[in-house]
């Protein structure tokens, strides 16, 4: 599953309500709002998870403050994220664009 911007906002509630199960999640460019999502079933969902967390160090949108909270979150559920930051901001740039494919590529291959 990939949740991006505004799309990985609603992933979390997703996750605990559906009835599949994901063994690799991707939040891009995106934070989780951690007051929002105390369900256990987050954690259950996730637990399994490869969890990749890929941000921009100038996203405007998305400012590094929610982005570390979201961190944060995961970290406290006992969820391993791989942190991946890029250059540019709330979009893909061109100079990020392959370094973004090879990981989303090694992702759903595994």
């Amino acid at each position: 599953m990939i949740g991006l911007s505004n799309g990985g906002l609603i992933f979390p509630e997703y996750l605990v309500n559906s009835k599949y199960t994901y063994d690799n999640v991707v939040a891009l460019s995106t934070y989780l709002d951690s007051k929002k999502y105390k369900d256990e079933g987050v954690k259950e969902s996730l637990i399994n998870s490869q969890f990749v967390y890929i941000y921009g160090n100038n996203d405007q949108r998305i400012g590094i403050e929610d982005s570390l909270k979201s961190l944060e979150y995961l970290d406290n559920f006992g969820i391993k994220v791989e942190i991946n930051k890029i250059k540019g901001d709330h979009l893909i740039l061109f100079e990020d664009r392959d370094n973004v494919l090879r990981l989303l590529r090694g992702i759903l291959i595994n």
